[in-house]
């Protein structure tokens, strides 16, 4: 059995996973789905002091606590998050699995690849509060950007969980090296996403290309629209 360790992107918290963790568990894999601090019910840092260190230093200690080597996914933001930690820890980490992710480059940031994706709609609904730090999303706008496939029970939840995200991880460069290259990487596209588009999905899988890449018909929350399906995929790389 295999040990998934579940990240979650911006403004949002573990509880995405909701559908996902009874179905990995369900086939006797351990699953651990954590908030990234600031996130969710983690209330160890503001908000606003978040950091791609602070998250990956989270990360880090949470693998090194495990008695085997995990099956790393992250989701939107998260690729980066994943990215940077598998550097870290890279002995510790049997696979990588991007979600709709934002996979980077060596010396890139999030942000200079959201800037180029012509075909999303995220950056103009995004209210930036320099005040606080933080990025925000109008909560009238989060189900046409992220969830417009998804059913209204999992919309409502998310317009009262959704939380502020700090500016620093998008701008922030990500640093890897063989560390990171020698660890199977995966892709699971979304084919209808408003947030991280496919030609930008595509765009970052060229860059760093995957051992295999995976299609789901969603939006960028298929842990809401397809959850068996994506459970699939993540069980076939267990």
């Amino acid at each position: 059995m295999s040990t998934y360790l579940l990240i979650h992107g911006a403004w949002h918290g573990a509880w995405v996973w909701y559908h996902i963790a009874p179905l990995l568990r369900k086939q006797d894999h351990k699953v651990i789905v954590p908030d990234l601090p600031g996130f969710g019910r983690d209330r160890s840092i503001s908000p606003s002091t978040g950091t791609l260190r602070i998250y990956t230093d989270h990360l880090s200690h949470i693998i090194k606590e495990q008695n085997e080597p995990v099956i790393l996914v992250g989701h939107s933001m998260g690729g980066i998050v994943i990215s940077q930690t598998a550097e870290e820890c890279s002995e510790s980490i049997q696979k990588l699995i991007y979600l709709a992710a934002f996979l980077v480059p060596n010396g890139t940031t999030l942000q200079e690849h959201a800037q180029k994706d012509k075909d999303a709609i995220i950056l103009q609904n995004t209210y930036i509060n320099e005040t606080q730090g933080v990025s925000e999303i109008p909560v009238e706008r989060v189900a046409d950007l992220f969830y417009h496939d998804c059913p209204e029970s999992d919309i409502t939840l998310a317009q009262m969980l959704l939380g502020p995200t700090p500016l620093e991880p998008f701008s922030a460069i990500v640093k890897t090296t063989d560390r990171f290259a020698r660890i199977p990487r995966f892709y699971v596209e979304t084919l209808h996403d408003r947030a991280n588009s496919l030609y930008m999905q595509r765009y970052m899988q060229r860059n760093l290309p995957c051992e295999r890449v995976f299609s789901l018909s969603t939006g960028h929350s298929p842990f809401f629209a397809a959850p068996n399906e994506l459970a699939e995929i993540l069980l076939s790389l267990a």
